[in-house]
């Protein structure tokens, strides 16, 4: 049965890239991997996964998504709402987080090679597709943005810092692989650069610098001031390009977009409605229906910790902070540096319906979990 999940989790991971049909509607890759959920329902030992606190956390968060989005369905019932879709994604999302956690605390050493295989090739794919320049057809052709087969440049640069962070904190040997780590650090920095996202650019350098410090690499003050300037050269050389200056000029205009329109980025982003309707702050709003906010943006908020905190309220945030705590716990200081990446690009982007998303958490979670057991082993 693990050798099943392994090859199901394996594919998804390559298939996911592609967006065959628009955002918000299951992908080719969600029904795919519900297979697996099939699988793991009827597999050894899935029981005791059910016991563990991180997932009784997880699940009451859950119930009070589902509690809050079918009140307000029947609130507007009729009127196109998608509430209830918003509650399947989260389930979807619940089960995917329980498939990483009994695959990978019931997985061999070689279960998680396997894994990080079909991670690297899925990055691999990705890159080659940028290099040559193939994405389909969308309104982002005309900005220079990337998007290879994902419906939007954001999207992509989200599944670069997902695998690289995914690669980072998942133990498997390709990890002491100097080329393999440097080679994961390139592709997904060329996948930041082509989408053109500034927050996942950033995140990258904490992940490449985290990256590199598992390597332990020992070199003397000599070698550290070649590698320097090598770098620098590079980056010059790189910087002068036609295609780098285009991504340049880009990230220039959308910094100062807001000074053009008069609009704050937090505006843009959806932030404003949180001190427009202060009162969800209390009972949560829901996500669906956004036409009945006062806001600039027009659709849902484009922050993951934010639309918890607005569509879920204080009980939500609180109940998601608790479940974040706990899967951080184990190494508190090193998974909230790991992590932050991922959630500084929550701070402007939705990226909670992503499931690599929670599988990044199990991820997180049982690593720190056996490090735990095996100090305590130790002592």
């Amino acid at each position: 049965m693990s050798k099943l999940l392994i090859l199901i989790i394996g594919v998804y991971l390559i298939v996911c890239p592609f967006y065959f049909f628009d955002s918000g509607i299951p992908q080719p890759a969600h029904y795919m991997v519900s297979i697996a959920f099939l699988a793991m329902f009827f597999s050894r030992g899935f029981s005791l996964i059910l016991k563990e606190k991180v997932v009784h956390y997880l699940l009451l968060f859950l119930l009070l998504i589902i509690v809050i989005n079918s009140v307000y369905y029947f609130k507007y019932y009729g009127d196109g709402n998608t509430f209830l879709l918003t509650s399947a994604y989260y389930v979807f999302n619940f089960l995917f987080f329980l498939l990483f956690l009994k695959t990978l605390k019931q997985g061999s050493s070689q279960n998680i090679d396997k894994i990080v295989l079909f991670l690297l090739i899925s990055l691999g794919v990705q890159v080659i597709l940028a290099i040559l320049d193939i994405n389909k057809i969308t309104q982002y052709i005309v900005t220079g943005r990337s998007v290879i087969y994902f419906n939007n440049p954001n999207q992509l640069g989200y599944f670069a810092l997902l695998t690289l962070t995914l690669f980072t904190v998942l133990p498997s040997r390709y990890r002491k692989n100097r080329l393999i780590v440097m080679g994961a650090i390139a592709g997904s920095v060329i996948l930041a650069v082509v989408s053109s996202s500034r927050i996942v650019l950033l995140g990258l350098l904490v992940l490449a610098l985290l990256s590199l410090h598992q390597l332990d690499i020992k070199l003397n003050f000599k070698y550290w001031i070649l590698i320097s300037v090598f770098g620098i050269v590079i980056a010059l050389f790189l910087s002068k390009t036609e295609f780098i200056q285009k991504r340049i000029s880009l990230v220039e205009v959308r910094n100062n977009r807001q000074d053009t329109t008069g609009v704050s980025e937090a505006q843009i982003r959806g932030y404003d409605r949180i001190w427009l309707h202060p009162k969800n702050l209390v009972f949560g709003a829901g996500e669906g229906k956004y036409d009945r906010f006062k806001s600039q943006q027009k659709g849902e908020l484009h922050s993951g910790l934010g639309t918890i905190l607005f569509s879920y309220g204080i009980i939500g945030i609180t109940l998601f902070l608790l479940f974040f705590y706990k899967i951080i716990a184990g190494n508190i200081f090193y998974n909230f540096l790991l992590l932050t990446p991922i959630l500084l690009y929550n701070l402007v982007h939705q990226g909670f319906r992503n499931p690599l998303f929670w599988g990044v958490l199990a991820t997180v979670y049982v690593t720190s979990l056996q490090l735990d057991e095996f100090t305590k082993i130790k002592s």
